[in-house]
């Protein structure tokens, strides 16, 4: 604080002392007021259901949190929330970080009785509730995130934002080492370092696929790993790439808005601004952040360099020893299987 603020301090008149009103409750009261939080509560757990978050939003705001912002958020999401109800995995963190703060310090004003309640009541179901808003947000993580311990997802966006899946592939472990590494250097080095796992990560994760309409890409992608097994990484590569295009080619018939901001074709009219990959809903954005990023303009009529990381128009028009790699080349295996698992799943 500067000699401006200390001054400007000493001349405002000193703040009056709230009025601390005593509220004194009867033995009944106390106990019937009980009943009602607790049947409350109840009822908000009752009403957990994976398919309707905006029940779990609601409740919460009304009963719990009134007039926070984390709230206020998870409400907007709601009313935004797509066919299957996912929520924002990020507010829903937000709800759950901001919970356990709580203090009962904010009764000071109340009885000893209201406060007893709150800390034997109250306080115990709002920790209840958060525990499980937190385990219902882990949930919708895909299946080989949900182990991975202290997971921030935060985290998880700056591996997704270098271009690299984590929709169903790799496994657990490889996925935990992608997701701790400060880097996307060090995150292609794990790449190259768990090259065979990940190919494997990638063939078992093909096993779940059982859409009929994707069995000609299931071969595909099969035929991409014996090629990649017998050590022909550019042809797996180059393979991979190709399904992953046609792939995105299907999902784009049903979903041409998404697809437009996925793959950077957005024509937006004079005067309207286009998408931005951010306002994809975020599990849509799980699978499609990388796809993303591979989709980066690349220009080599106008001079741009082959980049070194996978890309969609280096992979198909300019084959290179900068572009293909053993790392591309897993990158690009991943791609098509979480592109798989993903349309076998939602679409």
């Amino acid at each position: 604080m500067d000699q401006e603020d200390r001054d400007d301090q000493a001349d405002r008149p000193a703040e009056p002392k709230p009025v601390v009103r005593d509220f004194h409750f009867t033995s009944a009261q106390v106990a019937g007021i009980a009943q009602l939080q607790s049947q409350a509560f109840r009822s908000v757990l009752r009403g957990i259901d994976l398919n309707v978050h905006s029940r779990i939003v609601e409740s919460y705001k009304n009963i719990v949190l009134p007039s926070t912002s984390a709230l206020a958020a998870a409400q907007a999401a709601a009313q935004a929330s797509w066919r299957l109800a996912i929520p924002d995995l990020k507010i829903l963190g937000d709800a759950y970080a901001f919970t356990p703060r709580l203090d009962p310090k904010i009764f000071s004003g109340l009885s000893s009785a209201m406060e007893s309640l709150y800390e034997n009541v109250l306080g115990s179901h709002l920790q209840d509730l958060a525990a499980r808003l937190h385990d219902i947000s882990r949930a919708l993580y895909p299946s080989n995130l949900r182990g991975i311990t202290d997971l921030k997802y935060e985290n998880v966006l700056a591996v997704l934002d270098d271009g690299i899946p984590l929709f169903i592939v790799p496994s657990q472990a490889t996925a935990e080492r992608l997701i701790a590494a400060t880097d996307i250097q060090a995150r292609r080095q794990i790449i190259g370092q768990r090259f065979d796992s990940i190919v494997a990560d990638c063939d078992k994760a093909l096993d779940t696929v059982t859409n009929s309409d994707l069995v000609y890409e299931v071969s595909a992608v099969r035929q991409a790993i014996t090629v990649i097994r017998s050590g022909h990484f550019d042809a797996g590569q180059a393979l991979a790439a190709t399904v992953m295009d046609s792939l995105m080619w299907r999902w784009g018939d049903k979903n041409k808005d998404d697809y437009k901001v996925v793959t950077r074709k957005q024509r937006p009219r004079r005067g309207q601004t286009p998408r931005d990959i951010d306002d994809l809903v975020p599990w849509i954005y799980m699978v499609m952040a990388p796809v993303y990023i591979a989709h980066s303009t690349f220009h080599p009529a106008g001079g741009d360099p082959i980049p070194r990381v996978f890309n969609r128009h280096a992979s198909l028009h300019r084959i290179s020893y900068r572009q293909y790699s053993k790392r591309n080349c897993a990158i690009a295996l991943m791609m098509a299987t979480s592109l798989l698992a993903f349309m076998d799943r939602y679409e």
